[in-house]
């Protein structure tokens, strides 16, 4: 099992982790990518020290692809092994036709099943160890025995096991098909990267196919912007400028059973337990977050 270390390229250099590999870039966001100078820095101490790299980028604009491009071209042609973790279909496709870096699907493009609250509706009631602890919040079930419809209606509400059928959709994600990985293995693609998602994952194994799992933080959602002060959507956004805070914004909700937190323009949520079947997938990577 390989192991990745995240590490925010805006922080000292001196301080980049020794691991197997290293992240860097932005899952996110254009506006928060390093510049040449800079990544091509990263590269060289990494490399100096024995460690690979894989650089991370976001959904693009047309001006950003260039950009983007750009960047990759240049650490190429110093850094031969460079892996390169696309969240765009259209720079996947880019990087397949010029050949350039090992190209991986980012997390974005998978299709994983992310909202903390499934895992009440894929695991059995009694059967989930520490389900408590998990769901600190949830109402006692007697509390849940009436409802009321959208018409008004006083409804009796009785928990039902899902169908073998639902709890698999929900642990798998889309790239998973015999079609799209027979597409991507075609662009020379062969590794895809994961959230570990608390109700499990399911994913089948292809010969030549292997998958990154990121933990403790599942990405949930992206914004266009980052919000303003306040948090505020609506308000002037520091995206511009990229002068935004660099650390963690507690979001909550009193229905979702963990905290959330924003870092830049994307939502996380934290789940450290590592899936049972882990033995069972195709993951030959751990991907740890401390240090970004």
């Amino acid at each position: 099992m390989e192991t990745a270390w995240w590490f925010d390229w805006r922080e000292d250099a001196e301080r980049l982790p020794r691991a197997d590999r290293v992240y860097f870039g932005h899952e996110t966001c254009a506006q928060r990518l390093p510049s040449i100078a800079r990544a091509a820095e990263l590269c060289r101490r990494a490399a100096d020290g024995g460690t690979a790299v894989t650089l991370v980028l976001p959904c693009l604009t047309e001006r950003g692809m260039a950009v983007g491009l750009r960047l990759v071209a240049h650490l190429v042609a110093t850094f031969e092994s460079l892996e390169v973790v696309a969240s765009d279909w259209g720079l996947l496709r880019e990087l397949s036709l010029r050949k350039l870096a090992t190209p991986v699907v980012g997390r974005l493009l998978t299709a994983q099943h992310t909202d903390p609250r499934i895992l009440r509706v894929v695991a059995p009631r009694s059967g989930v160890p520490g389900d408590r602890a998990v769901h600190p919040r949830e109402t006692p079930t007697a509390a849940l025995r009436h409802a009321i419809h959208l018409d008004g209606t006083l409804c009796d509400v009785e928990w039902r096991s899902p169908s073998p059928a639902l709890v698999e959709h929900y642990r798998s994600c889309w790239i998973d098909r015999q079609e799209v990985m027979a597409l991507l293995q075609d662009w020379g693609i062969h590794r895809c990267e994961l959230s570990n998602t608390p109700q499990g994952i399911v994913f089948g194994r292809v010969a030549g196919w292997s998958c990154s799992l990121h933990v403790p933080e599942v990405l949930v959602a992206v914004m266009r912007q980052c919000p303003g002060p306040g948090e505020d959507m609506a308000g002037p956004a520091p995206c511009a400028t990229c002068t935004g805070d660099r650390g963690e914004i507690p979001w909550s909700c009193d229905t979702l059973p963990v905290p959330f937190f924003r870092r830049d323009n994307a939502l996380y949520y934290r789940w450290a337990r590592q899936p049972q079947e882990l033995a069972d997938l195709p993951i030959d990577r751990l991907v740890y977050a401390s240090g970004r």
